[in-house]
């Protein structure tokens, strides 16, 4: 029996001393490999955004969302890091997105990880394809084979599933900023929601910040949820009538390149004369109008002008001119 006991002691003592130390290099090792992978991952970050500082926000789980960082620059928020982790054609694809909160645009895109095919998916992690990102304005973008137009991402030649996957889940992180910086949908109301649709019908309606103009309060990007496509704008806008401001949403469609519609929300103008703009038969005058400066005349009108209200030229001028802001907005933004 003693000849059994004591090599098995023996054995025992080793395994355990060699255990103990295998414990104590992990956990000395540990923290300076994490301390590495810390700061490969942040030398990423400050490639697609430039800041001195990245702090990880407390930001709910949902769909590829694995983590965000604030980026920070003279503790000034520039921008947000977004962490994902969507399926590829192989194995998750380890991402991070970069958005930038001064001129609101994906600032960049990295793989992180990745198990797809060599010479196919795995071109995903190149800067050919990274730059397809870069500098993409806040909208959904889709997936193309070959020429692809401003909100699109031309595939990568037989990888379809690996581009879609990285594409949708730069998707996630830009619906994650609109909920977040851009008051969404989900924080209009409903009766608001309606009007749009009246005067330009789309899916989903997101709030372009800081483009206060003239007369224009509000711009909302029209959005196509079947097709992901920017079919439009619609503008709030609040031009003096005779009797004080009024209210209007104007849409203009890019589909159509036209006035789509316009409606008045809110008045103080003259019953029977002014208050006239809110009927169906004034807003008729401006559907389908080509994107053209309107003019307001007192009868016979021609192509490109408005049959003013009787007895309410000031307050047919007021919407016409309001109109025309958005135009020229519209041409100076989108038609460059």
């Amino acid at each position: 029996m003693r000849h059994i006991i004591k090599p098995a002691l023996e054995l025992f003592i080793v395994a355990a001393v060699t255990t103990t130390l295998l414990i104590l290099t992990h956990a000395l090792t540990l923290g300076p490999i994490e301390n590495q992978h810390r700061i490969a991952q942040e030398k990423l970050m400050s490639e697609i955004l430039q800041a001195t500082v990245f702090n990880e926000i407390p930001a709910e789980k949902s769909g590829t969302i694995n983590r965000v960082f604030e980026a920070l620059n003279n503790d000034v928020v520039i921008g947000y890091i977004v962490e994902l982790a969507p399926k590829g054609y192989d194995d998750t694809i380890s991402m991070i997105v970069g958005i930038s909160k001064q001129d609101n645009v994906i600032t960049g895109m990295r793989v992180l990880k990745h198990s797809e095919t060599p010479g196919l998916g795995a071109i995903a992690a190149t800067e050919k394809f990274y730059r397809k990102f870069e500098g993409r304005r806040l909208i959904p973008l889709k997936v193309v084979r070959s020429s692809p137009r401003e909100d699109e991402i031309d595939a990568i030649t037989s990888a379809t599933i690996t581009t879609r996957a990285i594409t949708n889940a730069v998707n996630e992180a830009i619906e994650w900023y609109q909920k977040k910086e851009l008051h969404l949908e989900s924080h209009l109301l409903e009766a608001e929601i309606e009007i749009m649709r009246e005067v330009l019908h789309a899916a989903i309606y997101r709030e372009i910040p800081s483009v206060k103009s003239g007369n224009i309060d509000r711009i909302f990007e029209a959005i196509n949820e079947n097709e992901d496509e920017l079919v439009g704008y619609v503008f709030e806008l609040s031009p003096s009538g005779y009797a004080g401001k009024i209210n209007i949403i104007v849409g203009i469609s890019r589909i159509d390149d036209a006035v789509s519609g316009m409606r008045v929300i809110k008045h103080h103008e003259t019953i029977g004369r002014g208050a006239l703009a809110v009927r169906e038969e004034f807003y008729r005058k401006f559907d389908g109008r080509k994107l053209v400066p309107l003019t307001v005349v007192k009868g016979s009108p021609g192509e490109n002008e408005i049959d003013a209200i009787s007895r309410a030229t000031i307050t047919t001028r007021a919407i016409t001119n309001a109109v025309n802001e958005a135009i020229e907005w519209y041409q100076g933004r989108d038609l460059k």
